[in-house]
């Protein structure tokens, strides 16, 4: 910025030149040359934010972030979040459909920068009919991706409750949405985007999370899926889930190598150290979520079926010439086969080899006998409160025992 003093007519006046225009600061009478200089002084030490305020002008630079569009902000959002090396390629696409389908829909405002508050609670339009985020979000509908014409499109499920009332997006993913879009504003503060933040603060207490899922697969399922299972690695692949807990992606990375007699332990173990990724990808090393690489002791019974299976497998699915795959499955593949051997025998289950971990985590804290360590660490978790606050089911093996404790609660002779 260039302050200069200027003659114009009858009065001298104080200039300055922004962005090559001229600005008139102030005006003085001509014998006021001393005001004049001290006015240049003055402005001169003036913030560049004050200066702009008095002279009623808008920055170059926050002219230019006023009009950046939504469409471009969430463009550069999603490409920064599937080069988070921090999260897993499919956690960063599971956040970016959150935001596609259930929050970039329903923004009803161009530019990043006449986004107020109330547009994300409480506006509403000429007929007095809401239009802000928040309870956009709150009625969206449930929705997956479908391949049209070889172009992935948002499909949405129109499905209603038995008071034929539409069903819509369950409270999780309304509190998991709104998240998304506050990690979504931070983005746009961090670029120095112009965009109202106020919406960071925003809590709603009355979102309580959706109850959380009680189901466990019955211990008798779980052993007529096993016993019945007459194809030899489907047997072995659904007694190694049940026993070990380990995650889908976790089982179908056992290699032959990982199988072996450990001294220390003094048993037949599994060395849970590779895993499949979000696209069932072979990946040596790396377990889910920056899981524990572990050492998983098996009983007699699975060390004989891996070992009959892994003679029987005649070519055995290898990866980078030495990884010897024991199951050969995709995950994708293998959730099938589940579910068609659960219809096969006619049994109660609730998703797919999720079931196993809860049941095996929640049959061995059943016993007491693991100590804590011990727990922890044969399912790869970093504390227990893993298990507590997702996995701990009640298996009902005490039902005589506690039947007993209640008709002897209260003795009344």
């Amino acid at each position: 910025m260039d302050f200069r003093i200027g003659k114009n007519g009858k009065k001298l006046k104080l200039y300055c030149w922004i962005d090559n225009i001229k600005h008139t600061v102030d005006s003085f009478d001509l014998n006021e040359k001393l005001k004049a200089k001290k006015s240049k002084e003055y402005h001169q030490n003036l913030s560049k934010e004050d200066l702009y305020k008095k002279l009623k002008i808008q920055d170059k630079e926050k002219r230019a972030s006023d009009k950046v569009e939504f469409k471009y902000a969430f463009k550069k959002y999603y490409a920064s979040v599937e080069n988070d090396k921090s999260i897993l390629a499919s956690t960063g696409a599971g956040y970016i459909s959150l935001l596609k389908i259930h929050v970039e829909p329903y923004i009803h405002k161009t530019y990043l920068a006449d986004f107020k508050y109330i547009d994300f609670k409480g506006a509403v339009d000429e007929n007095d009919k809401s239009i802000c985020l928040y309870n956009k979000i709150i009625e969206s509908l449930p929705a997956q991706w479908v391949k049209i014409n070889d172009q992935w499109e948002i499909v949405r499920n129109k499905n209603y409750d038995d008071n034929n009332k539409l069903i819509t997006i369950d409270k999780n993913t309304i509190k998991k949405a709104i998240a998304e879009f506050k990690k979504f504003v931070v983005f746009c503060g961090n670029n120095d985007w112009v965009i109202d933040n106020r919406v960071l603060a925003y809590r709603n207490k009355n979102l309580k999370p959706a109850e959380k899922e009680e189901w466990v697969p019955d211990t008798n399922d779980v052993f007529k899926l096993i016993k019945l299972e007459e194809n030899l690695c489907l047997k072995t692949l659904y007694y190694g889930a049940a026993e070990t807990g380990c995650s889908l992606s976790e089982i179908l990375g056992w290699c032959y190598e990982d199988k072996f007699f450990d001294d220390e332990l003094d048993s037949e173990i599994i060395f849970v150290r590779n895993s499949l990724g979000s696209q069932s990808q072979f990946r040596p090393g790396t377990l889910k979520n920056g899981g524990r690489k572990r050492k998983v002791e098996i009983s007699d019974k699975l060390s004989t079926l891996l070992d009959q299976w892994m003679i029987h497998q005649i070519l055995p699915k290898t990866h980078l010439k030495k990884y010897r795959r024991i199951f050969p499955f995709t995950k994708g593949n293998a959730a099938d086969i589940l579910k068609r051997s659960i219809k096969k025998i006619g049994i109660e289950w609730q998703g797919a080899f999720s079931g196993f971990r809860k049941f095996s985590s929640s049959a061995a804290d059943d016993t007491e006998l693991l100590t804590e360590e011990q727990f922890i660490k044969r399912y790869g978790w970093k504390s227990k409160k893993t298990f507590v606050g997702h996995y701990r089911r009640d298996l009902n093996r005490n039902k005589q025992d506690r039947k007993k404790l209640i008709n002897n609660l209260i003795s009344i002779n």
